[in-house]
């Protein structure tokens, strides 16, 4: 998961509610 923006992190939290058994890899 690519975000360069602000708020990418929150769209990683969601990321983690809709996909609890995924594992992501965030990079700011």
């Amino acid at each position: 998961m690519f975000d360069s923006g602000v708020g990418g992190f929150t769209l990683v939290k969601e990321a983690f509610n809709i996909l609890p058994n995924e594992e992501i890899i965030y990079f700011g």
